[in-house]
């Protein structure tokens, strides 16, 4: 048999892993996040998910520790072409 439990401690303990950017993630809570520039950045809702070409599939489930390396960011807004132009007149 392979009995690797008397080494564990001889492994070095690192920084913990985070999300890639783009990565779409969800805690216990209802919240989906999306990863950009290391922050976890709130979904506001459907729409918006939808709207940005995402899939609820890529949805990847983590625990609240893993979740909370993530700071919290600002929320995700979708853009249109109107607001675009409005906020350039």
């Amino acid at each position: 048999t392979f009995d690797t439990a008397p080494h564990i401690d001889e492994f070095e303990t690192g920084d913990a892993v985070k999300f890639f950017d783009g990565t779409l993630i969800k805690g216990p809570d209802p919240d989906v996040y999306v990863i950009s520039e290391g922050q976890r950045r709130p979904i506001p809702s459907e729409e918006v998910f939808l709207g940005m070409g995402w899939q609820w599939e890529n949805i990847v489930v983590t625990d609240q520790q893993t979740l909370d390396l993530h700071p919290l960011g600002d929320t995700v807004y979708m853009t249109t072409e109107a607001d675009i132009e409005t906020a350039s007149n």
